[in-house]
């Protein structure tokens, strides 16, 4: 529930408190009164959209500040899950400072970002009549609204039908596992025919590791004996043109010797 309302230096507003009550509270007055303004307010410190121009004129910075009861199991789990507190007193305070530049948004004093501002306010306050925070319009709380609406006298059902749906998605998640397990036995049962075939079109006799290595071995030293020819042919062709021309009187003798 929303306790307090406190605005400083926003547009026509030099610094104001309101405080609500229990059931309906209503806010009366003429036009350009302020009761817009106030509602405003409230949008921003739940993280609306702040423009400079908005301050009240000739000031730098400006506050707005909410004041919640935090009675629901709910919203102390959120402000956990959030670490942060409920106050001593056990409210929840939202404020945000207003200035030209970076805005700044706290809970309970601590420093938060904005996002995790409009998270928080989905469980503090609805806004009817703009579009943000409006719980109605988000399919994920339509579940808890309808809860909330059938009452204590149906929170057994609940439960029955909660417990039924674990138990429907844990057998889910068994078949799927199964499947996968089918799956992937049928390919390690194809990869293993398929070397199978592979194998016996190889054509493989005993012995042939042995005769492989043999002939392996042979290559590799015929082409050691090819490479040593090679090189002494180079080499003995070299020398042959290194000798001056001889008369072949003198050929003969050399070829003689």
């Amino acid at each position: 529930m929303l306790r307090s309302l406190h605005v400083k230096n926003l547009a026509l507003i030099r610094e104001t408190e309101v405080e609500f009550g229990e059931g309906l509270n209503i806010l009366t007055g003429e036009t350009g009164a302020g009761k817009s303004l106030l509602i405003g307010s409230v949008n921003l410190a739940l993280g609306g959209k702040f423009e400079k121009d908005m301050l009240r004129r000739g000031e730098e910075s400006g506050l707005v500040e909410l004041v919640f009861d935090c009675e629901e199991e709910r919203l102390a789990e959120k402000l956990k899950r959030m670490d942060l507190e409920p106050s001593e007193d056990g409210t929840v305070i939202l404020s945000r400072k207003l200035s030209s530049g970076k805005s700044i948004c706290r809970i309970n004093g601590e420093t938060v970002t904005a996002k995790q501002v409009k998270e928080l306010s989905e469980l503090l306050i609805d806004i009817h009549g703009q579009h943000e925070h409006q719980s109605l319009l988000n399919k994920k709380k339509h579940m808890e609204i309808l809860d909330a609406y059938a009452g204590a006298e149906f929170a057994e059902c609940a439960e029955n039908v909660a417990a039924l749906y674990h138990e429907c998605a844990a057998l889910e998640k068994k078949i799927a596992e199964e499947t996968l397990d089918d799956a992937s036995r049928g390919r390690e049962q194809s990869l293993a025919e398929f070397e199978q075939r592979e194998i016996a079109d190889a054509g493989l006799q005993p012995g042939e590791d042995e005769e492989l290595e043999q002939a392996y071995r042979k290559m590799t030293n015929s082409r050691k004996i090819a490479e040593s020819l090679a090189e002494s042919y180079r080499l003995s062709g070299r020398r042959r043109r290194e000798f001056p021309k001889q008369s072949p009187s003198c050929a003969a003798q050399c070829d003689h010797v």
